[in-house]
């Protein structure tokens, strides 16, 4: 048992709750599953693998589920502040050298003399030839994957979301753009992204789009 709490030892709980969720889990494989004390010593390991997945499994549940009931429920306002919008300036794109495009296509409404990573032929390239040529897209930008200066996200149960593309339009609403492959779609994850993206977008009076 001790050997077992060093290696699931997680800093964000109670070395006495883990414990006791060590003894049950190890009951249950004793009383319930029939395997004995020599055979868990012997598979230690794997053991041990197995309960820290599903710690970080029953963690990343409990964090959907409070995440809908305090923002997609309506108990908190996702809203397009400054938190959640973006800026066009000049100088706020923080876009590193090994991190730029660096195919053929001239992509004309880009707001940035250099755009953040896309290979060529891909559906993301793809989707942004189509909004580079959108009569109602003024510009756009390629938005930043990481928290940096001049990244856009939104908030989603596991941290933050950095959305695909970032777009001006020529009436002066914010369109944001995320792709995402047909085989992605039913995935609970993108699932969370577009219900937050659109419930930011109504928050917004009018002003954003997703």
């Amino acid at each position: 048992m001790r050997w077992l709490d060093r290696e699931a030892r997680q800093p964000d709980i109670v070395q006495s709750h883990l414990r006791a969720y060590l003894k049950a889990v190890i009951a249950h494989l004793i009383n319930e599953q029939h395997l004995t004390l020599v055979t868990l010593a012997r598979a230690r390991y794997p053991l041990a693998r197995s309960i820290v997945a599903r710690i970080e499994a029953l963690r990343t549940a409990a964090a959907g589920r409070q995440f809908r009931q305090l923002v997609l429920d309506g108990g908190w306002k996702i809203k397009a502040d400054l938190n959640q919008r973006f800026e066009f300036l000049s100088g706020n794109y923080a876009v590193s050298a090994t991190d730029r495009y660096r195919g053929k296509w001239r992509f004309d409404k880009h707001f940035y003399p250099v755009l953040a990573k896309l290979e060529d032929g891909t559906e993301e390239f793809k989707c942004a030839v189509v909004i580079d040529s959108h009569p109602k897209v003024k510009h756009w930008v390629r938005n930043l994957e990481r928290d940096v200066q001049g990244a856009f996200w939104l908030p989603v149960s596991h941290g933050r979301f950095f959305p695909d593309f970032i777009c001006e339009l020529v009436d002066g609403r914010i369109l944001v753009v995320e792709y995402k492959g047909a085989h992605l779609r039913n995935q609970p994850s993108e699932i969370e992204k577009d219900e937050v993206g659109r419930l930011w977008a109504r928050q917004s009076d009018g002003k954003c789009l997703f």
